[in-house]
């Protein structure tokens, strides 16, 4: 099916991107479902202990209440999916990237104070100077690309020769853009899921090794390791 809207070219595509936002409202639609779930039943904040009441986070825990904040959610990430076609209509760049991005680099300025006050200058510096490299490192090859040669034949039209120029097919090396980052994170929060989904106690009600390992270096942001 996708393939077939592929081949029919700029209608195809306004297809596949109605598709893509019906997709984006249903995922939206369970993802908030759920946060409003855990918050119901006082389980989506964890680390505030069992005597959580849910009714500190949510005043209205009716039906009522509760369709009217999956909605209003839902809601919010459709006015961000909009913000994002805008801006790449624009000619901006990527919109969905561009928002991805003001969301990272909001938290620049608290995370650095917070690594100057808890580590020091020499973390702080060094931290900086690995972020400049990154940065460096990521433009690089987003805009690199293998120039493929391309030699276009010659041919006799009537009296006049054409053809014989030489050109080359430009091949991005990343070709899958912002996609490895979103998958990257990804990957940085299946450690805490497996804690979430485990509980990471042994049978006698202590805390497994394993699990400090996991808290200590894969889920603490401060270390090395995470870092």
């Amino acid at each position: 099916r996708f393939e077939q809207l592929r081949k029919e070219g700029q209608s195809g595509q306004n297809k596949m991107t109605q598709y893509t936002r019906y997709l984006t409202v249903a995922l939206a639609l369970l993802q908030s479902t759920g946060i409003v779930a855990l918050a119901a039943t006082g389980n989506l904040l964890p680390s505030s202990g069992e005597d959580c009441n849910p009714e500190q986070i949510l005043q209205d825990t009716s039906i009522i209440g509760l369709s009217i904040i999956v909605l209003t959610m839902t809601a919010g990430a459709t006015i961000v999916m909009w913000f994002g076609e805008l801006i790449t209509e624009r000619g901006i760049g990527n919109g969905m990237s561009l928002l991805i991005f003001v969301g990272i680099a909001a938290r620049i300025p608290a995370e650095g104070r917070t690594i100057l006050q808890q580590r020091g200058g020499l973390v702080f510096g060094i931290m900086c100077a690995a972020i400049v490299v990154i940065l460096v490192a990521v433009v690089f090859i987003e805009q690199g690309m293998r120039r493929v040669p391309v030699q276009y034949a010659k041919r006799m039209v009537g009296r006049k020769m054409y053809g014989g120029s030489s050109t080359y097919m430009p091949i991005k090396v990343n070709t899958a853009g912002v996609i490895p980052v979103i998958f990257a994170s990804s990957l940085l929060y299946i450690p805490q899921l497996i804690l979430q989904l485990t509980g990471g106690q042994n049978a006698d009600g202590e805390t497994s090794g394993w699990k400090l390992w996991l808290e200590s270096n894969l889920i603490n942001p401060s270390s090395w390791f995470h870092i």
